[in-house]
């Protein structure tokens, strides 16, 4: 027998007459739960099969929705009469699922118990509210694929197909009336593994960018939801939520300290809301705090800023704030009260954003590449709508090829780079110190610095050691030597401080920053939580200042960054999204050092991280590096010869062939390839480039010979006399030929 379809639902019980069968705990006052702005006590049932033709996932890719119209209810009279409790069983052709009590301690409740071995589903859920009066309510429901909503048996939101990124929000307002008030949710659930083969990405970066815009939902399973519900007054063409929430952050300067608090706006019309004028003012003679609001977007919310200045109240107190909202020209009001929070030390964060993305899946040179070109022209759209916004350009290899291939978009690279705003990194690649000789490091920086400064006018450059198993005891003299402000890494060595001088063979010290990488920000609070988290430990040392280093899960920029970066900046601690954050610190750092306020230690030791195998690994690519290095180095000599001699340099065969090095010898690469097709790409750049330096090298000993006069010493006669050419290219005196 196939389930009943959902017909209109009839309503033939008293909701108070199931009240009495319902155990007490079940059920909650209306007041009690939009104090707390959740729900503690669930109802929930399932697993049910999906009623949609090949499953959920196969719907979501024709662009259908998730759920069909089964009703799964109708063995208890369908979805219009069921009353939920617990233990009561409803019995399908499928098996038999049972109604049980849940609890949950914030806005999320996870179904992922209910799927242990299922890679897609649905499943209910639902809670009761007793109101004592009639109550206009705002609801905020966020999950993965978007859910169905029935109130008190009859429809209230429905599901309707669309991509996977643009659904999964429903915020709307509900009457909830005198009396005992019943709301259920239909949910469909997938793995993320199984919803990631839509768009053929790896179950970590689909998460991220499908919860990108649902800050209710923390990630656990593709079976989560998460429901905020609050009170909600409406006045003319806008509806708000009378009560101030604390966003933990602050603003301001030190004279005049403002705590953030967020008040949330709701447009129920179905067309755009007028300008809104919001006015804060604490206490009774306090300043008051505007903002305005151009419009609310159809069935739209939106949360606005407000610093309240604290004055000298201290952490703990409470502070009464009159807001009053103002919207074609009439005005109305609220009482408001939030409590004042410590107040974080004065300091600049810099949030350094940019190339550092990591797919869960290798990729091959050419898709790396039109990845990282797609992802400049990104920050770049941003960078133009947002004053403040900067990122990191990575190494020459990428900038270049961008303004190359973009070079209308030169002079606002260089401008965003002399605003400090982004910085390229240090280096033409990142070879593997471990496994490269002196000269390929020297040039490798060499080619880095002296293209930026051309190229970009920059002169304060770090060197970038992220993502290297280890650095070279000469990188202190290298760093200095170069011009360049210290050292930012993530080198996974025990025993080494977080930041501190490091002191080279030469006792040359630099500064040395060394971080731990973090999963980038889902939203601005999600980044502001970090910031307070990680500058903790230079707080300590009395470094107000710090990074903040992201490798996001999904492809950058975040959109959220879009109109945001001047308030961060504005914050305390002052969040600045910048490329150039590294020699912004170390200039920071510097004058501290120089007036005593701070002190780092000092650290001089081998500083190359222990992973069995890696250097063993490839060898036959290790070997052709290291002969291809000792070739390259003399066809440079002997060209340098021939051209004293009057032979043409030749300048782009040996250029080409020292960038085929520097790229080919990076830890991904010349390390441990992680896919045969990165294995074969470096050995084809070591081929070409070991074709360059063997054709530079015997065109310039080719010169060399024709113009040696060997025969004028030459004994008499000279018929049978053979000329030899002996050359020591070594740097020592050898006695043995």
């Amino acid at each position: 027998m196939e389930p009943a379809r959902l017909s209109r639902p009839i309503i033939c019980l008293a909701l108070a007459a199931c009240a009495a069968a319902l155990p007490s705990t079940a059920q909650e006052s209306l007041d009690t739960v939009l104090d707390r702005g959740y729900i503690r006590q669930w109802l929930v049932c399932g697993p049910f099969k999906p009623d949609v033709a090949g499953g959920i996932v196969a719907a979501l890719e024709r662009g259908e929705a998730p759920l069909g119209d089964t009703d799964f209810m109708d063995p208890l009279g369908g979805i219009g009469r069921v009353r939920p409790k617990h233990l009561l069983k409803v019995e399908t052709d499928d098996g038999v699922a049972i109604w049980q009590m849940a609890g949950a301690t914030d806005e999320t409740l996870d179904l992922a118990p209910f799927f242990p071995d299922a890679r897609e589903g649905l499943s209910y859920a639902g809670f009761y509210a007793k109101a004592a009066t009639p109550r206009t309510v705002y609801l905020d429901v966020q999950s993965p694929l978007g859910v169905r909503i029935f109130f008190n048996g009859f429809p209230a939101r429905a599901i309707r197909p669309a991509p996977i990124t643009a659904t999964g929000v429903d915020r709307f307002t509900l009457v909830f009336r005198a009396g005992l008030n019943l709301l259920v949710m239909e949910v469909p659930g997938a793995t993320f593994e199984a919803l990631a083969e839509l768009d053929n990405t790896g179950a970590s970066e689909f998460k991220a960018r499908a919860l990108m815009n649902r800050p209710l939902l923390t990630g656990k399973s593709g079976f989560e939801i998460g429901l905020r519900i609050l009170p909600l007054e409406e006045f003319g063409p806008i509806a708000y939520v009378p009560r101030l929430a604390s966003s933990g952050t602050f603003s301001g300067w030190a004279e005049d300290p403002r705590q953030d608090v967020t008040v949330t706006l709701f447009n129920p019309l179905p067309v755009m809301s007028p300008p809104i004028i919001l006015e804060a003012q604490a206490g009774e003679a306090g300043p008051a705090t505007t903002a305005t609001v151009p419009g609310v977007p159809p069935e739209s919310q939106r949360e606005v800023i407000l610093g309240i200045p604290t004055g000298d109240l201290s952490s703990g107190q409470a502070l009464r704030v009159n807001v009053s909202i103002e919207a074609e020209g009439e005005k109305t009001s609220f009482m408001g009260s939030v409590n004042v929070l410590p107040r974080p030390r004065d300091g600049k964060v810099y949030f350094i954003t940019g190339l550092r993305y990591r797919p869960e899946s290798p990729e091959d040179q050419r898709t790396a590449t039109q990845r990282l070109m797609e992802e400049c022209a990104r920050h770049m759209a941003l960078l133009t709508e947002e004053p403040d916004y900067g990122f990191d350009l990575g190494p020459i290899h990428l900038w270049k090829a961008f303004v190359t291939a973009h070079p209308a978009q030169r002079s606002a690279v260089r401008y965003a780079v002399g605003m400090s705003r982004c910085a390229p990194r240090a280096g033409y690649g990142h070879p593997d110190e471990r496994l490269v000789c002196g000269e390929l490091l020297v040039r490798n920086l060499a080619y880095g610095r002296i293209a930026a400064e051309r190229l970009l006018g920059d002169a304060g450059m770090s060197f970038d050691a992220w993502g290297l198993s280890g650095v070279c005891p000469q990188l202190p003299q290298l760093v200095a030597g170069a011009g360049l402000a210290g050292v930012v890494s993530n080198l996974p060595v025990r025993g080494v401080p977080e930041f501190f001088w490091h002191e080279g063979l030469d006792n040359t010290r630099v500064l040395h920053r060394r971080k731990t990488p973090s999963g980038g920000p889902r939203s601005l609070r999600d980044l502001r939580d970090m910031v307070a988290v990680q500058r903790r430990e230079l707080l300590e040392r009395g470094i107000p200042s710090d990074l903040l280093i992201s490798e996001s899960v999904v492809t950058p920029p975040e959109p959220f960054f879009l109109g945001a970066c001047e308030r961060l900046g504005r914050s305390v601690p002052a969040i600045m999204v910048t490329g150039a954050g590294g020699g912004e610190l170390f200039a920071d750092t510097r004058e501290l050092v120089l007036r005593g306020a701070a002190e780092l230690p000092v650290a001089a030791r081998a500083m190359n991280a222990v992973r069995l195998g890696e250097l063993l690994a490839q060898p036959d690519l290790k070997r052709a590096h290291a002969e291809l290095e000792a070739d390259l180095c003399a066809a440079e000599m002997f060209a340098t010869f021939a051209a004293l001699f009057g032979a043409e340099y030749p300048e782009s065969a040996l250029d080409l062939a020292w960038r085929h090095l520097m790229y080919a010898s990076a830890p991904e690469r010349l390390g441990f390839a992680p896919t045969p097709r990165a294995y074969v790409d470096a050995l084809a750049a070591y081929r070409e480039a070991a074709e360059y330096a063997n054709a530079v090298l015997d065109r310039s000993m080719a010169y060399l010979a024709e113009r040696a006069d060997v025969y004028a010493n030459a004994p008499s006669p000279s018929e049978n006399v053979l000329a030899l050419v002996v050359f020591n290219a070594s740097s020592m005196q050898r006695t043995d030929v």
